[in-house]
């Protein structure tokens, strides 16, 4: 929206450009290469001349579309006095408005803008080639249409400069999302490497603690061991007095009753022999 218009001005522009989108409708059913031709012209605000056409859009049919919209007022037919060459332009709001959806078409907007480029890289090289000393006021042909073609230079060096700055964007974005993803991964393998480091750690700190409880276990055992081990001995040490007793006396009743045995058996003895 262009604040500068005024209210009517405004209404002006909006009806021109309602008027536009109806036309450009209708070669879009018909001859829907007459409207490609259309945005194409939006490259050059200062016209272009007949050669230049051919070279950018590299197609027989280029006078036939032309003609389509030069009867539909979308295009501006003009031959120059001075040089007789025939030279095509767009009323300004039509140019700006055909730059804008050629854009929208990434494909055709490169191909064009890249072959004008070529052509105004050239004219520019010409043109610094006869400002020189040597050639200086010898050929004033680069002049002429050096000035002529100057707007569409500039807005072609304008778009060159826009489409780089583009790029580079993109690639910034790029690098800056690839580092991101390599942070994030360096990151996640980090803290699964420490996450992995700390479950080791706890596994070793478990089989510490499991051997440590092995040791009181064992500790605990032996200690039982040894205890039932002195309370066994002392139960021992307290029947053995009466054993010993009784493993005496028995002895001595046995030896006794042997003794009675063998004086039976020697009065029997004596008895039979008498």
């Amino acid at each position: 929206q262009d604040y500068s218009l005024t209210e009517e001005e405004r209404r002006s522009m909006n009806t021109l450009m309602c008027s536009l989108d109806i036309s450009l409708g209708y070669f879009d059913n018909r001859s829907p290469r007459a409207v490609k031709f259309f945005l194409m012209m939006g490259l050059f605000p200062a016209g272009v001349q007949e050669d230049d056409v051919i070279s950018v859009w590299k197609k027989k049919d280029w006078e036939q579309l032309a003609g389509c919209l030069i009867s539909a007022s979308l295009l501006v037919k003009r031959t120059e006095a001075l040089s007789g060459q025939t030279r095509y332009n767009q009323l300004p709001f039509m140019t700006e408005y055909a730059l804008k959806y050629l854009m929208e078409n990434h494909k055709a907007y490169s191909k064009y803008h890249e072959r004008a480029r070529l052509i105004y890289a050239d004219l520019v090289s010409k043109f610094y080639e006869v400002n020189s000393t040597a050639q200086q006021g010898k050929n004033q042909e680069p002049w002429i249409k050096f000035l002529k073609d100057e707007p569409n230079i500039i807005e072609c060096i304008k778009r060159e400069t826009n489409w780089i700055n583009h790029t580079k964007k993109l690639l910034d974005d790029a690098c800056t999302k690839a580092s991101n993803q390599d942070l994030m991964g360096y990151s996640r393998k980090k803290e699964k490497s420490t996450s992995s480091n700390c479950s080791i750690i706890n596994e070793a700190e478990k089989e510490e603690e499991d051997e440590d409880l092995s040791k009181k276990t064992q500790k605990v055992r032996r200690h039982s061991i040894l205890q039932r081990s002195r309370a066994s001995s002392e139960v021992e040490e307290r029947k053995l007095p009466e054993n010993r007793f009784f493993s005496k006396t028995s002895a001595l009743t046995i030896q006794s009753n042997s003794n009675l045995v063998k004086s039976r058996d020697s009065s029997l003895q004596a008895r039979i022999v008498e």
